[in-house]
């Protein structure tokens, strides 16, 4: 009888949406049991982010399977849902990839896919969703970070010299034992004491890396300009700048005597640019000899004509180079071939609405929490201010503290529910700009600037692609896109999520 391991994972958050650890196991036991496998392993993954495929039980399995599924005639891995194996596109294929060498195929109990053209479509849109679900949570984390800074809240680690604050503002309080060493260390600087001899001085007194080294002097330098310790909150990729709700460690004068004495006697030399606008595809097309990344260079010829060359940066190879034009014209005709046909905007439209229709049940669902724990709290200050007004059992320093510390929890409500709200997507215009994109990829690529089209090769090809015998060659990744092609045709029929009805493409 053939054999199966199951994988089942698991987070905190997802325990109340019912995908606990047992659940899982249940139901891909009863799929087992259906199937005619005999389960011969269980792998748990408990509190591990499906983001990276660095998790303990995976790897676990994953060295279970090179070593014994041949000989324990172990031929498949079955999962809950696609989103429990990984929720990152990339992370799936590569997954795909090592369980194909070992004969093993992934079956999830609440999807439906197969090695058909029609399958490897309907497993890929799972992946996609899964990575799409963890955009969409990262994006609403960040608006909620932003949210918190708005209000001046510092929502990271507390930096050397400040211990995180209550849940309530302030967000940071000044450490009693090393507070003080940071405000000398500026204080020191900015009369003029050599940097490297401060960074030993505050070593001594414990301003030490989370290894408890000595810190280096670019961290150190680090320490010196970061304006937290002025009181604001500075995050220049998101262009903010907010007072922070927290007690400055130094005055604005002390931080900037300080640092015009680390930036006086000339600037820092400039990094080296890797991304030459005149090789967009450099460091992305692999050489077919030994998969080394490409590299892109201008050689002159006798009459002072200048060439531009891909070629193979590998010493032991270099036996790829081949013209820029030459190669950036093949890679255009790849576009055109992995460009999607109409039928998967359609089959991906209908999936799309679906799960974001379950998004917002959930989402719902949280924001009626939020409001009932408002409206709890406003009971809870009515009834404050009214045991106050009798004159009975309470005094006015211990009203005002409480009354302090519902305020300060009815901020933080606030800002939760700031973030729920901010959940409508125009799926219309989502749908429609995938299909401007991914259905005439020529035409995306020629339109895109030097670093918009970093951007999209990251996310068309993550691993790279090869280039072999004058042609391109498909990376894994983009395998099951490049199926979708054959899907054409009245006889093709489309199966999306479990109890949808299956559609024909048009």
């Amino acid at each position: 009888m053939p054999r199966a391991v199951i994988y089942v994972r698991v987070s905190t958050a997802d325990q109340v949406d019912n995908y606990s650890l047992e659940t899982q196991e249940s139901e891909c036991a009863k799929y087992c049991e259906r199937q005619g496998l005999e389960v011969d392993r269980i792998f748990r993954e408990e509190g591990e982010s499906a983001k990276t495929i660095n998790r303990t039980a995976l790897q676990e399995m994953l060295r279970y399977l090179t070593s014994s599924a041949k000989k324990r005639e172990i031929t498949h891995v079955v999962v809950y849902r696609v989103d429990r194996l990984a929720r990152e596109v990339g992370g799936h294929h590569t997954i795909k990839a090592t369980l194909s060498k070992l004969n093993v195929t992934l079956h999830s109990v609440m999807e439906r896919f197969d090695e058909t053209a029609t399958g490897k479509l309907t497993e890929n849109l799972m992946a996609v969703l899964a990575q799409f679900d963890n955009d969409l949570r990262s994006q609403r984390t960040k608006d909620g970070m932003r949210a918190a800074i708005a209000h001046g809240r510092w929502v990271w680690g507390a930096p050397v010299g400040y211990l995180r604050g209550p849940k309530a503002a302030p967000s940071l309080v000044i450490d009693p034992v090393l507070g003080p060493v940071v405000r000398e260390i500026f204080q020191r600087v900015a009369s003029g004491e050599r940097k490297d001899d401060v960074r030993l001085w505050a070593a001594e007194r414990g301003v030490l890396t989370s290894k408890g080294t000595t810190l280096h002097p670019q961290q150190f330098h680090r320490l010196l300009i970061n304006p937290i310790y002025v009181g604001l909150v500075v995050v220049p990729k998101w262009k903010v700048t907010h007072q922070g709700d927290f007690e400055p460690l130094v005055d604005f004068e002390t931080f900037r005597l300080a640092n015009h004495t680390i930036h006086s006697g000339g600037g820092r030399a400039r990094e080296r640019a890797l991304n030459n606008p005149d090789f967009p595809l450099r460091r992305v097309v692999r050489c077919g000899e030994c998969s080394w990344p490409l590299t892109g260079s201008w050689s002159t010829g006798k009459g002072g004509t200048r060439y531009a060359y891909y070629h193979c940066r590998n010493r032991d190879c270099r036996k790829t180079r081949v013209p820029k034009a030459e190669l950036e014209a093949i890679f255009e005709e790849w576009l055109d071939e992995t460009s999607l046909p109409p039928s998967f905007f359609d089959a991906l439209d209908l999936v799309v609405r679906d799960f974001a229709e379950e998004s917002q049940k959930n989402n719902v669902r949280a924001r009626q929490r939020v409001q009932e724990s408002l409206d709890a709290l406003s009971a809870k200050e009515s009834k404050l201010m009214d045991t106050f007004l009798s004159g009975v059992g309470i005094n006015e320093e211990t009203f005002t503290r409480h009354l302090r510390a519902i305020e300060d929890e009815r901020i933080s409500l606030q800002e939760e529910m700031g973030i729920l709200l901010v959940d409508h997507i125009d799926f219309d215009a989502v749908i429609q700009k995938a299909r401007q994109i991914m259905g005439d990829l020529r035409t995306s690529w020629n339109t895109l600037g030097p670093n918009e089209r970093k951007v999209f090769l990251r996310f068309l090809v993550p691993d790279g692609i090869g280039f072999e015998n004058g042609r391109v060659r498909t990376p894994l990744s983009i395998d099951g896109i490049r199926g979708i092609a054959s899907l054409v045709g009245d006889e093709k029929r489309l199966a999306l999520l479990t109890g949808f009805e299956p559609v024909s493409p048009p």
